[in-house]
């Protein structure tokens, strides 16, 4: 296939708009940041939800090793950044009942406090929460445990979003 010249032209004029306008493919880093250290997540929410902090914090730095260029370093010695998290809420409610208070629609509730640092300089990149909520339908066989690590997948790969420098966006949260 034969691709005219000015169809060309109009290509690559496509993609020199798109790189002027500071889009880019990929992850992109704070400046200077390659490492980073994932403490456990504290769980600090109620009630109390067995292992939910190590699954998560599990999650996350799966998904920084798929997803990122950042190296993991297993303390803060020899890390350039560190991602702490606190999981504040995890709320399992009853959606929606059917006949005889039988609950047949649940949802997942979960809210985690982020704070994303140099450990370098002490420069706070990001600081605040990331939710997600998920629902399944108990009629239709779904499961509370398969909605669970649902909502872990979900908040994972938001988090990993947080990582990235967006312009001159203020810190959220921060003062």
């Amino acid at each position: 296939m034969r691709i005219s010249v000015s169809r060309r032209s109009a290509l690559l004029a496509l993609a020199f708009a798109g790189a002027g306008c500071g889009y880019s493919i990929g992850f992109r880093a704070p400046e200077g940041v390659r490492s980073v250290f994932v403490p456990m997540f504290r769980y600090v929410a109620f009630p109390l939800r067995r292992d939910f902090e190590y699954e998560l914090t599990a999650a996350v730095k799966r998904e920084i090793e798929l997803r990122t260029p950042l190296a993991l370093r297993t303390s803060e010695s020899g890390a350039d950044a560190a991602l702490e998290g606190t999981i504040e809420r995890y709320d399992e409610t009853a959606l929606a009942e059917g006949p005889n208070d039988v609950v047949t629609k649940a949802g997942i509730f979960v809210r985690v406090a982020l704070v994303f640092r140099d450990l370098r300089t002490g420069e706070v990149y990001y600081t605040g929460p990331v939710e997600d909520r998920v629902t399944y339908s108990i009629e239709r066989g779904e499961d509370g445990d398969v909605a669970r690590r649902e909502a872990i997948r979900d908040i994972a790969a938001r988090v990993v979003m947080y990582l990235e420098p967006w312009g001159d966006a203020p810190v959220a949260g921060g003062s």
